[in-house]
């Protein structure tokens, strides 16, 4: 895992990946938010991005909802209601005052204006009409205005509260990046990232590893999507890439990954010898460039091994 996420649900606050975490050791958000930042203010950690989450002022919880309410009472039971005009009589009133039966029947000289579904034709006809307006209506006390108060209602203490008392947090995502999870762990096998969407081609990578004496760890993925979506979320020793992709090409991908701020060695694989294009690739950052036959695929095992040798 690289990267911890906040998401808000009706759960809570949950950092992603680290849900079960918190369930075995019985933390609640707010102590995993201070370890994490701890973890942060140590450079263990890099902030990366935030979000704004609405608090309880009272007992904390998330769980709060915002509705309207009537500026007179402070009733919620508030009813969002729209005004029209029936353009032949002059008549103006609230739209569910016209409706009858899924048509628009105007209560003064009971003309069918058409189906409430319907368009008014604009043309000053009979049957025409015009929304003049919308506000908002207290079905407690009938009181009429434009703009609501907005209070907030805590679904955990049940307590209520306007924009003065409310709590705002800022919720950080973070980063881990990779020279900390190579300080803090130690290295049984090496890790390795095959972006490659010829299936045979990734086998033959994949065997070839598995039949060396050193310990690889394979993660496939057959299109570039897949693969920068592994590294945001993973860490890998080395990265092999297909240079010709579906969706993305070699160059593209790099450029993505070093986008990332992510270190880890990329060794681009491709079934053409052009020096060219391994010159940009190497100038981007690459480790390697490398063309694909037997020979190289049995020598893989090495080549990484070596690569992960001088990264760590």
């Amino acid at each position: 895992m690289r990267e911890i996420s906040v998401r808000v649900n009706p759960d809570g606050i949950v950092y992603e990946g680290l849900e079960e975490f918190m369930d075995e050791e019985d933390y609640d958000w707010e102590t995993m938010n201070q370890t994490l930042e701890s973890l942060a203010d140590k450079e263990y950690l890099m902030r990366r991005g935030h979000t704004r989450v609405l608090l309880c002022p009272k007992c904390s919880s998330p769980h709060v909802y915002s509705k309207y309410a009537c500026t007179k009472c402070n009733s919620m039971d508030v009813s969002h209601i729209k005004l029209i005009e029936h353009v032949f009589c002059g008549y103006t009133g609230v739209w569910d005052k016209f409706v009858k039966k899924a048509r628009l029947i105007c209560p003064n000289c009971d003309t069918d204006m058409g189906s409430i579904y319907s368009r008014p034709p604009g043309d000053g006809s009979q049957t025409d009409y015009r929304v003049i307006g919308t506000t908002y209506e207290c079905k407690k006390c009938g009181n009429r205005f434009d703009r609501p108060t907005i209070l907030h209602e805590c679904q955990e203490c049940g307590s209520t509260f306007d924009f003065k008392k409310s709590r705002y947090e800022k919720i950080f995502n973070y980063w881990i990046p990779d020279d900390v999870v190579r300080k803090l762990r130690v290295i049984e096998e090496i890790s390795v990232l095959v972006i490659e969407d010829d299936l045979d081609d990734a086998e033959i990578i994949e065997m070839n590893l598995a039949e060396s004496k050193a310990k690889f760890k394979v993660q496939i993925a057959n299109t570039g999507e897949k693969g920068l979506d592994n590294v945001k979320k993973n860490i890998f020793d080395v990265i092999l890439l297909d240079y010709n992709l579906p969706d993305m090409n070699g160059i593209d991908i790099l450029r993505e990954i070093k986008g990332l701020k992510v270190d880890t060695p990329v060794i681009v694989l491709t079934g053409a010898d052009d020096r060219e294009r391994a010159v940009s690739l190497m100038k981007m950052g690459a480790s390697d460039y490398l063309v694909k036959s037997v020979e190289l695929y049995q020598e893989l095992p090495s080549i990484i091994g070596q690569i992960a040798g001088r990264k760590k």
